[in-house]
């Protein structure tokens, strides 16, 4: 419905003038105050929150990781409880081949020495005994232990240590040993002598054979395979 435009009153769409203040009628729109205006929307309040993560990666083109690989367990604590030096292999001419003898409680190991292992060895002694402090005499005395005793340098290793220096050393599983003599003997050129010299022949039964080595000086620490042989270490040395 139309107004008046002069005092606001309502008209007829018929009417030229207002029944009101009597003024020519120009219809006009409703002030805004009075239109049907739909109230705006309520402020909706967005709460501060964190951001959503983002998705986990797409693991289907993703090569998955190789297995691990599998390691032969190694053994350990097989430690050297007894080392024996001065034997010898005969050898053509009068010659021979040295050996020393270490032994843990499960294998026997057969090393045969070599010139550059002695030398090495008496080297090693030598500056250790300048390292302590000694003079000549004991950086002698140090060789010469070495020279008489090499095994003893292998006391407290362990097996592995060994094949880790020396990988051509010949392991014996004890369990393989059915017997070891060890015999004492005079000396064929001491007969009749003030002072006669013992040889000495080591033989070792095994499964696989026969091991023989000689000394001239017996390294009593053989007396070991006593308990590590028992009943199976025959002697006629009395330790």
């Amino acid at each position: 419905m139309p107004y008046c435009s002069n005092c606001g009153n309502k008209v007829l769409d018929t009417d030229k003038f207002c029944n009101n203040c009597g003024a020519q009628v120009r219809p006009v729109n409703p002030p805004p105050s009075m239109r049907n205006t739909p109230p705006p929307p309520p402020p909706t309040s967005t709460p501060n929150r964190n951001p959503p993560p983002p998705p986990p990666p797409s693991t289907m083109n993703r090569t998955p990781p190789p297995p691990p690989a599998y390691a032969q367990p190694q053994s350990y604590g097989e430690t050297i409880v007894t080392t024996v030096s001065n034997f010898q292999k005969p050898k053509s001419f009068g010659r021979f081949d040295a050996y020393i003898i270490l032994a843990t409680a499960q294998n026997l190991i057969l090393i045969q020495l070599t010139n550059d292992m002695v030398n090495r060895s008496i080297k090693e002694a030598q500056e250790k005994a300048k390292a302590e402090g000694k003079g000549f005499w004991g950086q002698w005395g140090a060789q010469l232990g070495t020279s008489f005793d090499y095994a003893a340098k292998y006391a407290g290793w362990t097996k592995e240590q060994v094949l880790a220096e020396i990988p051509d050393a010949q392991i014996i599983p004890n369990q393989t040993v059915s017997k070891i003599e060890l015999t004492s003997s005079v000396n064929s050129a001491d007969y009749g002598k003030a002072v006669q010299r013992n040889d000495y022949k080591l033989k070792i039964y095994t499964a696989g054979g026969k091991y023989e080595l000689e000394s001239g000086t017996l390294d009593t620490k053989i007396k070991v395979f006593h308990s590590l042989f028992p009943g199976r270490f025959q002697t006629n040395v009395r330790f």
